[in-house]
């Protein structure tokens, strides 16, 4: 059974700055959602809600449901408008870090919350981590959400705390003015634009070497950089990137091997995601070599 939950916001003045309810007040006010093809599903107060990737028709279904007008995705996925033309949802792409949110981000963040129809829902891939940080970053700068307010439900989303970029970025977010908000050059796309293959994959392979020097030493954090990110978000960014090329074109020159070995690297890293996040290092060790293994075996068949 997910979780919803509903924060008073009493709206006054403008309609992009909010005022900030009682934060005891508001925990109390939390209620469980009914069941829904939508895991991980919250709802925040005043029409925004956060969750997982909805899934096909399913999962669109279930956003119409909930009567929502507007999707956001955080993910490096970006929605599929067709799908959500069918639906009559306004959909855009504002795919963010395992690592943290620019302050760039963070004003398209606000300026979506501020001016797409409501209900608005917001996701990343799982619902947990991206999505939740990104709405509250968003609702701090619109004035709906205050800090402690924001890393309260955070904590009820089940943001993992190992993503200190993530729980930094909310700390830090600030009420922007409306002329920031509404500034006219802010452009929300359909698909933000990604990196070129041979690009990603160097990227791949930088994080993937930090996973080694931290699991050589038991995934314990590196003293002498202290703003890396964690074991957790490091492996969550490469699922992630490695998701991003899955609808690349030369993916898809490549053939179904090629896509499957890809495939099966993405769920590698999922799988070392959540190992390391649960603190299964010998698990976590196990996943890092069967990936490394996977990456070397796609080089040997279709680069090497």
């Amino acid at each position: 059974m997910a979780l919803r939950l509903i924060i008073a916001l009493i709206l006054t003045g403008s309609a992009i700055v909010a005022g900030c309810a009682n934060l005891s007040a508001n925990l109390s006010a939390r209620r469980s959602a009914p069941q829904s093809a939508l895991s991980n599903l919250h709802e925040f107060g005043n029409g925004l809600y956060s969750g997982a990737q909805p899934e096909g028709r399913v999962g669109y279904d279930a956003l119409a449901a909930l009567g929502i007008k507007s999707l956001i995705s955080v993910d490096a996925i970006a929605p599929d408008q067709s799908l959500a033309g069918e639906y009559g949802i306004e959909a855009v792409h504002l795919p963010i870090s395992y690592s943290g949110i620019s302050a760039q981000r963070a004003v398209e963040l606000a300026h979506a919350i501020a001016t797409m129809p409501r209900p608005i829902y917001l996701h990343c891939h799982h619902g947990r981590h991206r999505g939740p940080a990104a709405l509250c970053v968003g609702a701090i700068g619109t004035g709906e959400l205050s800090n402690s307010e924001a890393i309260a439900l955070m904590h009820i989303a089940g943001t993992a705390p190992s993503y200190t970029g993530l729980w930094d970025a909310v700390a830090d977010a600030r009420p922007l003015t409306d002329e920031i908000i509404l500034d006219p050059a802010i452009t929300l796309v359909a698909q933000s634009p990604i990196k070129g293959f041979t690009k990603t994959m160097g990227e791949i392979d930088r994080l993937n070497e930090q996973l080694w020097a931290l699991n050589d030493n038991s995934f314990a954090p590196n003293d002498d950089r202290p703003d890396d990110p964690s074991p957790p978000a490091l492996a969550g960014q490469i699922h992630d990137l490695f998701r991003s090329l899955e609808t690349d074109v030369l993916v898809e020159d490549n053939g179904i091997e090629f896509l499957e070995l890809l495939l099966d690297a993405r769920d590698y890293a999922s799988t070392l995601e959540a190992q390391l996040d649960e603190d299964d290092l010998q698990g976590a060790s196990l996943t890092m070599i069967a990936l490394t293994d996977s990456c070397i075996s796609c080089h040997e068949r279709f680069r090497d």
